[in-house]
């Protein structure tokens, strides 16, 4: 019993905390509290994150388990991938591009002094608008489309060109671009706030953040690796 319980243990600090943050939306506020990235380094063990992060494993481990589970919250990992891309696409993306035109309109108003804030923020903004488009045009079309096929038994007419793994490679790369600039954004806005103006868009730029690392979240940990498992799932055997 004790040698097994070990194991169970040994078994979930290799689990990545993306994988955990996705089967388990309630522990997230925990890790955004102690400073575990399950966006951008989602694909770190429990173990190697906390490392990361000076924290001890066995501790945080303790506290996930502590955690009372949120009843009401939505484990997008039990839900139909359609979903997911319905709720990405009419509520995530407007959210996060509400947010983003909240900041630019303070951003247009604000001194000089935040000029390498303004330039950081408008890269990412610059980046930000061809990958959404990119997202709800092909890769949101395919995973829906590979998700139908797999219910009705019909093979995939709709698909990426050599496959998802490239393209979903670049999102992801995208997106630990764009979260970099943001955070670089709001570091240097908070670090010289000294008004109410400049606060303001200091907590602009911070929901500008918190929305795009959830749409980060949604997609490199479940909708991502959902989708392409579906494709490989699909494919015809080997000769």
């Amino acid at each position: 019993m004790v040698a097994a319980a070990r194991r169970n243990d040994v078994g979930k600090m290799k689990q990545t905390v993306g994988e955990i943050a996705a089967a388990n939306p309630h522990v997230m506020k925990l890790f955004d509290i102690v400073g575990i990235d399950y966006c951008r380094h989602g694909n770190l063990s429990l173990r190697d994150a906390c490392a990361e992060a000076g924290l001890d494993a066995i501790e945080i481990r303790k506290a996930v388990q502590a955690l009372p589970v949120d009843p009401d919250e939505t484990k997008w990992n039990d839900q139909p991938l359609s979903a997911l891309v319905t709720f990405l696409r009419n509520e995530r993306h407007p959210a996060l591009r509400r947010s983003l035109t909240h900041a630019a309109v303070l951003f247009a108003a604000a001194p000089a002094q935040l000029d390498e804030a303004r330039v950081m923020f408008n890269g990412a903004c610059d980046e930000l608008h061809p990958h959404i488009i990119h997202e709800e045009h092909v890769i949101f079309p395919v995973a829906e489309h590979l998700e139908e096929c797999w219910q009705s038994g019909e093979r995939p007419e709709m698909t990426a060109m050599g496959g998802l793994n490239r393209p979903l490679a670049m999102l992801v790369l995208d997106h630990d671009d764009v979260v970099e600039r943001l955070v670089r954004a709001r570091t240097i806005v908070e670090e010289l706030a000294k008004d109410e103006q400049t606060w303001q868009l200091r907590d602009a730029l911070l929901q500008a953040e918190r929305d795009l690392k959830l749409n980060v979240h949604l997609e490199n940990n479940i909708l991502f690796p959902r989708a392409r498992a579906l494709e490989v799932a699909m494919q015809p055997a080997s000769a």
